[in-house]
């Protein structure tokens, strides 16, 4: 923090900061994001400052029936960002079968209580396990009642002979086949930690 607020002094004394500058700042305090270097704080408040403008300017369409906002990501690159989406689809053959029982026009899985209070994968690429879980816990509530919080980490650290690699990236449906002979456990049981 010692150097942000010393990078603001000297930013603040060669020029007036630009509202966004300010943005930047807010976010790098309430993510505690910290950075070696000048210019790699500078690059970063440079990817901040394009998403900034982007979520402003979707959120000025007064089609859109949604707000955007910044989140840990807002600084990220896109390596980054593509570290972050584990999906790593494998080779597989059509085995869906529709089910052809009438569905409704729409349903709120949130407000039914089918779906777990939001989870954050951290800085693992686990997406996919988080994908598992939250279509196998709605599953469980629609056909017992009863809402369980499943263990991420349980598929990141055990589900690795069939292709999926932890936090280098996964698939829902190998992961799915694996928990037919390896049930979960629960959040609580098996708590996430965001790393192999």
């Amino acid at each position: 923090m010692k150097f942000a607020l010393a990078l603001i002094a000297a930013t603040a004394s060669a020029t007036l900061m630009e509202a966004a500058d300010f943005k930047f700042m807010a976010h790098v305090a309430e993510y505690g994001h910290t950075y070696g270097t000048v210019e790699e704080f500078n690059a970063r408040a440079e990817l901040f400052k394009a998403v900034d403008a982007a979520i402003v300017e979707e959120n000025a369409n007064p089609e859109n029936a949604f707000k955007l906002g910044h989140n840990m990501f807002s600084t990220y690159t896109a390596q980054e960002m593509k570290k972050m989406r584990g999906f790593n689809p494998q080779p597989r053959t059509n085995g869906i079968t529709e089910s052809g029982t009438p569905n409704a026009d729409s349903v709120d899985w949130v407000t039914a209580g089918a779906v777990t209070p939001v989870k954050d994968q951290g800085s693992c690429g686990s997406c996919w396990s988080f994908s598992t879980t939250g279509s196998m816990e709605g599953a469980h509530f629609i056909a017992s009642g009863d809402l369980l919080s499943l263990s991420e980490s349980q598929l990141v650290d055990c589900d690795t002979a069939d292709g999926n690699a932890g936090c280098n990236g996964g698939d829902m449906l190998t992961a799915m086949k694996w928990t037919q002979s390896n049930p979960l456990a629960t959040e609580t049981d098996y708590p996430y930690i965001a790393k192999d």
